[in-house]
């Protein structure tokens, strides 16, 4: 369908898209273009230049870029320089996303004109002051997508008392403008409907989830080059650092168990897909002789993960540290494969409510390095009987990205007639 025949025009402001960055940075944006754009919905996408982006980051989402809708506009926009620094905390990072954002909303303004939605994705919030100016200037309808906290992020503790304060007022300036804020867990929902009541009435729950006929009734995928004798422990999620999402429990607990039963060395493998697991790590394997059970591996096709997610006897993931109101995608995708227990590092929070709620496996506190390896142990001696623990897939239905992808579309559609018909 052509730009000029389309049902609606959307403007979306993203700062990670494919191929930068890491896949839970843009599968939820990617995911509602697929499903929405035979529906007649057309989008333009203004986000960072992979070659010149604010911060370096691998480009391991490449799988997605065919998953993009045929006919979107896609434009990269070049920062004016590039971070050493993977987070930018400082007054540079926050320099630098600045003039990238004035650089993306001098194009934005080009675009608004022929849009009828503005959509900015978030965090980071670059994309939301962005969006909120630009909805004030040309008058369009603003709608955010809030993937985690903003100013009750952990992160802000690392930021100086003037530049939280100043990010707290732009929070409450953009609220204000937008005519729909989506947010992916109840707990999201609760924490911003309690710090803005007066805006409560324009925030919705929109969860993250899978894609359930890809991942469950997907045919002929590759195998992993796994030998069947091997107990597969399996991440799919990005980036495993200290300070963020840390491995350190994980690994020290792996550690333990082989220890308690070294007969299983030769039969253990654990895998990061993605290249994930950070090289700040390989002093902590040596250390524990793992150079040879944890491997990283590159990113793969939908289909070969699908294989990969099929083969693995237990899922690991950890949830980045303070994100106590987020839940991974990757946790969605393990559900639905439904193959193996998830082994879940996290704090009490929306993951590990998921976890234990829908018995998907256990949850652990990045102290519990004794009871994870007590449970990896207990998950190989299934494993050695020749036996498999399946997770049960009761209520995924709600979690299908084909229906939440409808339930966003028509949050997005309401926005739009809502808008026009004042227009009037």
């Amino acid at each position: 369908m052509g730009e000029d025949s389309s049902r609606y025009r959307v403007l979306v402001l993203t700062r990670f898209f494919p191929p930068y960055g890491t896949a839970g940075g843009s599968i939820r944006i990617v995911k509602w273009m697929r499903y929405l754009a035979p529906e007649g919905w057309h989008f333009t996408v203004l986000t960072q230049d992979p070659q010149k982006p604010i911060n370096r980051s691998p480009d391991s989402c490449e799988n997605l870029l065919g998953e993009i809708p045929a006919g979107t506009e896609v434009v990269r926009v070049p920062a004016p320089f590039t971070l050493a620094d993977p987070v930018g905390l400082g007054w540079r990072g926050l320099l630098a996303s600045t003039l990238w954002g004035m650089r993306t909303l001098w194009v934005a303004l080009k675009k608004a004109p022929k849009v009828d939605l503005i959509l900015a994705v978030a965090l980071p919030f670059t994309t939301a002051w962005m969006g909120a100016l630009l909805s004030r200037l040309k008058g369009k309808p603003l709608v955010l997508d809030l993937k985690d906290d903003f100013v009750g992020n952990p992160i802000q503790k690392f930021k100086s008392p003037m530049r939280r304060f100043l990010e707290k007022e732009a929070e409450v300036w953009v609220f204000r403008t937008c005519r729909a804020v989506s947010v992916v867990t109840p707990e999201s929902l609760e924490v911003y409907r309690r710090r803005y009541p007066q805006f409560a009435e324009c925030i919705h729950y929109i969860p993250n989830g899978s894609d359930l006929e890809e991942i469950q009734q997907m045919k002929d995928v590759p195998q992993p080059p796994i030998d069947d004798h091997v107990f597969l422990i399996l991440s799919t999620a990005g980036r495993y650092e200290s300070g963020y999402r840390d491995a350190g429990p994980f690994l020290q607990s792996l550690a333990l168990f082989l220890n308690k039963m070294p007969e299983a060395h030769p039969h253990v493998q654990a895998v990061f897909l993605g290249n994930a697991l950070g090289k700040e790590y390989q002093p902590l394997l040596e250390q524990h002789n793992l150079s040879g059970v944890v491997k990283n591996f590159p990113a793969v096709s939908r289909r070969e993960l699908v294989g990969w997610l099929r083969r693995a006897n237990l899922y690991f993931l950890a949830q980045p540290l303070g994100n106590t109101t987020a839940i991974a995608g990757t946790l969605y995708e393990y559900w639905a494969a439904g193959q193996a227990p998830i082994l879940l590092f996290a704090e009490p929070g929306s993951a590990q409510r998921l976890v234990d709620e829908r018995k998907l496996g256990r949850c652990f506190g990045f102290h519990q390095i004794q009871d994870a390896s007590d449970f990896m142990l207990q998950m190989y001696e299934v494993f050695q009987r020749g036996e498999r623990v399946r997770i049960p897939q009761e209520g995924l239905e709600q979690y299908d990205r084909r229906k939440l992808a409808g339930e966003f579309g028509a949050l997005l559609d309401k926005v739009i007639q809502v808008s026009q018909r004042r227009a009037v």
